[in-house]
């Protein structure tokens, strides 16, 4: 189970995941990596990293909800 505080949106029961919850996992895997002394294990690892990583940026970053100035236009 996902903690509710790495979830985005939920429609039904589609989860989309964070960008930054996907990369602490990918970070994660890869210490794993190093500390492991079976290479094929290893390179398991850093293929699982890199499909974190693929999914990571295929998430589009979160908006800006930081307050705007007054004299700043909203963008479109």
């Amino acid at each position: 189970m996902v903690p509710a505080s790495f979830v985005r949106v939920r429609w039904g029961s589609i989860i989309v995941l964070d960008r930054a919850y996907l990369m602490r996992q990918l970070l994660t895997v890869l210490k794993f990596a190093k500390l492991t002394s079976d290479p094929r294990f290893a390179a398991f690892l850093a293929e699982k990293a890199i499909d974190l990583d693929s999914q990571a940026k295929a998430i589009p970053p979160a908006p800006d909800m930081s307050p705007r100035a007054p004299d700043v236009e909203p963008e479109k």
